[in-house]
């Protein structure tokens, strides 16, 4: 999970909401929901024979709820454009989206927090708890590498000269260490060493964020 502050998705709710609930399902008028489909067809009014104004073209788009009629909600996006969808193509998961270049998210929900990653305009990410100026976001479906390496590596070397050796075809690249310490002997900070496969391997790790196989890397890893 990644901490960032929740920017600019704000849609304008006129006073005279307040208070309101949906005839249908009770629930808080005006609401925030997702689209849940990849497509959804918006239509002028609340039924089949109602002609299609827009089409929604990207699941987990952030939506907002202003009306119900029977299996229909009245809805708009974030520019005020909208329409009538059925809720079947709807989702109560809250997302966002990103309105500003390279957002920063922070590894807690303090100033001065070491920035873990940075989002792109237009990014959509799922809305997690807030609290007071801050939110929970949980941001998959990262594109491009990104490296991970352990903290007391010293570089004698542009770390650029080891990206260009970065392959589309693999999920993950490290160096393959042939290395057998002596088992029980101390490392770094007094720590017992023990023996284990493929020791080291983990050290240092280029991750290819946009690789099938790490779409199962979720957060509960």
């Amino acid at each position: 999970m990644l901490f960032g502050i929740l920017i600019s998705y704000s849609l304008t709710i006129s006073i005279s909401y307040a208070g309101q609930r949906g005839q249908v399902t009770n629930l808080p008028i005006p609401r925030f929901v997702s689209m849940k489909a990849p497509e959804g067809n918006v239509r002028r009014g609340p039924s089949l024979s109602h002609r299609v104004d827009w089409i929604f073209k990207e699941k987990n788009t952030p939506l907002q709820i202003i009306a119900e009629f029977g299996h229909w909600r009245q809805v708009v996006d974030r520019e005020g454009e909208g329409g009538w969808m059925h809720y079947s193509l709807l989702s109560g998961v809250r997302n966002v989206v990103v309105l500003n270049e390279l957002t920063p998210l922070l590894a807690k929900p303090t100033e001065g927090m070491p920035i873990i990653a940075y989002l792109e305009i237009g990014v959509l990410a799922r809305l997690g708890k807030c609290n007071n100026h801050w939110c929970k976001l949980n941001a998959q479906g990262y594109k491009g590498w990104a490296l991970f390496c352990d903290c007391d590596f010293l570089w004698l070397d542009d770390v650029d000269k080891l990206l260009q050796q970065r392959d589309d075809k693999y999920a993950v690249m490290c160096v393959h260490h042939d290395y057998t310490p002596t088992d029980g002997s101390d490392k770094m900070d007094g720590k017992t060493q023990h023996l284990y496969t493929r020791k080291n391997w983990s050290s240092m790790v280029l991750w290819n964020c946009g690789h099938p196989s790490n779409q199962q890397v979720i957060p509960s890893m």
